[in-house]
């Protein structure tokens, strides 16, 4: 069994006699034990790769949405380990005595090698995790051990740390989680490096003395320019003295020559976080440990977000795709890395102005440093960080009058790589389905539209009847290919349709003549044909519909069958035609659908609708329609149709799907091409579109 099943030989030293025969019991611990010390180094490096593996399995990091209560980083498994090394380096003793009183968990970590503050606050935790998971199983009704989203404000309300509706009261109760998953995942790091053979599998140990807090700083200094780890040993030194003093000018300059670095800063800033130095050195950061906002689109928590914002902005320093090129290019990382570690800085003191407010803190902070010859750099990537992203899924910013006022903020080229690179890395470090192929390709084609406009700033562009936009849409057509299908539904063809496969997901571009209720009947054609629209931006210039989609099949989540794409191309063409009955269609679509309609958590996801009015570069004026709404089948084609109902024309429209709803932006005028300005006309506008929400997300 230790062979060929080393997990189950681990439990059977969880075993308890019940009945039977008492010496086949002791025989069986005493083999147990004997094997043990013959075979115990291999015993505790085999621990070790289970342990790695099942961190990995399970998210890899202790910070997630959803962790799972036993085997997570930082769950009851973690402490087991230790309960399982504890008896390993033990088992002559154990051998020895009555194997029926085998020492409980709480009993070995009473044993284990920790400073006594360390080990009292690791048998908190114990409790606080055994708590947390009865009470899980108490709210579920059965056996559950992932920490669900949903389940998470029942658990905090039978915890009682409030009302089950009281959003704060769940934040509290996860942030909780997280301080004790973060203590248990600390000690069984301390416990490993303690009993690992020194020739083990875990990083190389350097150890030093640390006569104060510069010692330590140059401790994480010297290892990152030798893209080596810290020893989690060194927790020890740190746990010893509480006079260390990290804001010192010495330690200041350490740890800005760490963010100089292009390389292992992540694996340096996260080692300094999880010894809580991070947060010595950078007072501001401490409030941003293990914060939490109880909703899907963050997957991790605020700190463990930054970090790995950092980590993926080193990552893309070595690839290949558009933005890898463009960080390749940036000069000074240092202004990158304290735009990424800053971003989210004031969060914990006002969510909803974090941007502005952080700006004004990242002023205070770098002058501490001494870094004000990048201040202004640093203020406006901490308050423009959410701007490209806005302006890529949710705005028109082909037209010129858009992607103006952004470049007039940007200013400099310089400035335009950091935000690109910071909002690449921002929104990869959200959620695993935020930033999508479709998305990165916005962002490209954004940063190309406004570096163009900066190296130009005087040059018009050309007026034609076909290209009628600062660049062409984000389309896999060549250009030749697009400028031939506009052509031909000028000169009087029905539609035209280019469909390209992806490993991901397909790209449909569709030109036709503009129509009544075009958008929603398009709709309905892809709802037909078993299709999701991921992403979508549909334009219109002079009488010609281009719409573009990012769309996947709606089983498998991939790209379309042939079969699927030739039903689609009917659909669109009876479309085109006006021989379908999309009305018809979609019902039909909806009920086949709606028992298997995917269940997306109702709890604070953004259900809204906004206005905001616009004037194009040729000085007509519209109104932009933004709702906010869960994602759901059939959405955009009822949207779309109550639009057409209440008599506004859609001349551009993106939906844009996040993991927890979708944000869709409608250009609209009114039959007489006028804008929306009368307040009695949006709020029943936006009391019928809220309605048609409800209706599909309650049915």
């Amino acid at each position: 069994m230790m062979q060929e099943d080393l997990r189950s030989w681990f439990a059977q030293m969880d075993a308890v006699f019940v009945a039977g025969n008492d010496h086949l019991f002791e025989e069986l611990r005493t083999d147990m034990c004997l094997q043990a010390e013959q075979y115990s180094a291999q015993l505790l490096t085999r621990l070790h790769d289970l342990t790695v593996a099942r961190h990995a399995q399970y998210g890899e990091t202790l910070a997630l949405l959803e962790p799972n209560i036993k085997n997570s980083a930082g769950a009851l498994r973690d402490i087991h380990a230790m309960y399982y090394i504890g008896l390993l380096h033990r088992c002559l003793e154990l051998s020895c005595g009555d194997a029926q009183s085998w020492p409980s968990v709480t009993e070995m970590i009473s044993l284990l090698p920790l400073q006594d503050k360390r080990r009292a606050h690791l048998l908190d935790s114990y409790r606080f995790l055994l708590d947390v998971r009865s009470a899980m199983h108490e709210c579920s009704g059965h056996l559950h051990d992932t920490l669900d989203f949903d389940l998470q404000r029942s658990v905090a309300a039978r915890l009682a740390y409030g009302e089950e509706r009281d959003k704060r009261a769940v934040e509290k109760f996860m942030r909780d989680y997280y301080r004790h998953a973060h203590t248990v995942h600390v000690a069984l790091q301390l416990v490993f490096s303690d009993h690992m053979p020194r020739q083990g599998v875990l990083e190389t140990k350097t150890l030093v003395t640390v006569n104060n807090a510069e010692d330590v700083l140059r401790t994480f200094a010297d290892a990152g320019a030798e893209s080596r780890t810290v020893d989690i040993g060194l927790v020890r030194e740190l746990d010893a003295r509480d006079d260390f003093d990290f804001t010192s000018r010495a330690c200041l300059d350490l740890f800005d020559a760490i963010l100089h670095r292009e390389s292992h800063v992540y694996q340096t800033l996260s080692r300094m976080h999880e010894m809580r130095i991070l947060g010595s050195i950078l007072p501001e950061f401490q409030d941003l440990s293990h914060f939490f906002q109880h909703n899907i689109y963050h997957f991790f928590t605020a700190d463990e977000h930054t970090l790995r914002c950092i980590r993926t902005s080193e990552n893309i320093r070595t690839g290949e795709e558009h933005v890898s090129t463009v960080s390749r290019e940036i000069e000074d990382v240092s202004a990158l890395y304290y735009g990424l570690l800053l971003h989210d800085i004031a969060k914990p003191v006002d969510v909803q102005r974090h941007e502005m407010v952080g700006a004004e803190m990242a002023e205070n902070i770098l002058r501490r440093f001494r870094r004000m010859d990048i201040v202004e750099d640093v203020r406006f990537l901490v308050r423009e960080h959410l701007s490209m992203e806005q302006l890529a899924f949710r705005r028109n910013f082909r037209d010129r009058s858009t992607l103006e006022p952004f470049v007039s903020r940007v200013e400099t080229l310089p400035r335009l790589r950091l935000l690109y690179v910071l909002t690449y890395a921002d929104m990869s470090a959200l959620n695993p389905g935020v930033l999508t192929e479709w998305k990165k390709d916005l962002l490209a084609e954004l940063y190309e539209a406004a570096k163009h406009m900066l190296l130009f700033p005087g040059e018009e562009e050309e007026r034609d009847p076909v290209r009628q936009s600062v660049v062409e849409p984000a389309t896999s057509m060549d250009h030749h290919g697009f400028q031939t299908a506009v052509q031909d539904i000028l000169e009087g063809e029905l539609m035209r349709m280019h469909v390209t496969h992806h490993r991901a997901y397909s790209e449909v571009t569709l030109f036709c003549v503009d129509r009544p209720q075009l958008l929603s009947r398009l709709s309905a054609a892809f709802f037909g044909a078993d299709i999701t629209i991921v992403d979508a931006a549909i334009e219109t210039r002079n009488e010609v519909v281009i719409d573009m989609f990012r769309v996947v099949d709606i089983i498998s989540g991939k790209h379309l069958s042939a079969e699927q794409t030739q039903r689609l191309r009917q659909y669109v063409r009876s479309v085109c035609s006006g021989e379908l009955d999309v009305d018809d269609l979609y019902h039909r679509c909806r009920s086949k659908w709606k028992r298997r309609l995917r269940k997306l958590p109702r709890e604070n996801i953004k259900t809204a609708v906004e206005y905001v009015s616009h004037t194009d570069s040729d000085g007509k004026q519209l109104t932009i329609v933004e709702v906010y709404a869960p994602d759901t089948f059939g959405l955009l084609y009822r949207l779309a149709a109550e639009l057409s109902l209440f008599g506004l024309n859609v001349v551009f429209a993106k939906i844009a799907t996040r993991v927890d709803g979708v944000i869709d932006s409608f250009y609209v005028v009114d039959a007489e091409g006028k804008p929306l300005v009368s307040e009695t006309q949006k709020d029943l506008l936006r009391s019928r579109l809220l309605e048609r929400i409800s209706e599909l997300t309650q049915s």
